[in-house]
């Protein structure tokens, strides 16, 4: 796993990139406000931890958050169009809501994980 981690690297940043890329430009032609994205490739010492901590059968199908986005906003009343942009612009395969798992005496933050794929369009 890490050495395919290791040879591909450059191919999760480039896809990381292109992503944050396409999720920019379609927020600003729909005139949706954001505060800020961001797009990230997870570490090897990341990675390494991540497999000493759970136990994978086959982790290099089983690990989806090798490159991710953030979508930073202000206003809850954006979060429907931002919801709306990635499910029109990729293939959605699993989308949790984070602040729906949380009960009420426990703090978090509001977080939508979308773990995607491309679409036709990107």
């Amino acid at each position: 796993m890490l050495r395919q981690y290791h040879d591909s690297k450059h191919l999760y940043e480039k896809l990381a990139e292109e992503i944050a890329f396409s999720l920019d430009k379609r927020l600003r032609e729909h005139k949706v406000p954001f505060a800020h994205l961001s797009k990230r490739v997870k570490t090897f010492e990341s990675l390494t931890e991540k497999l000493k901590r759970k136990h994978y059968d086959d982790p290099w199908s089983e690990i989806t958050d090798i490159a991710g986005l953030r979508v930073v906003f202000l206003y809850p009343s954006t979060r429907s169009r931002i919801e709306s942009i990635i499910e029109k612009e990729f293939r959605v395969i699993e989308k949790v809501d984070k602040l729906a798992d949380l009960h009420d005496d426990q703090f978090g933050y509001g977080a939508l994980h979308y773990i995607v794929g491309l679409g036709d369009k990107t």
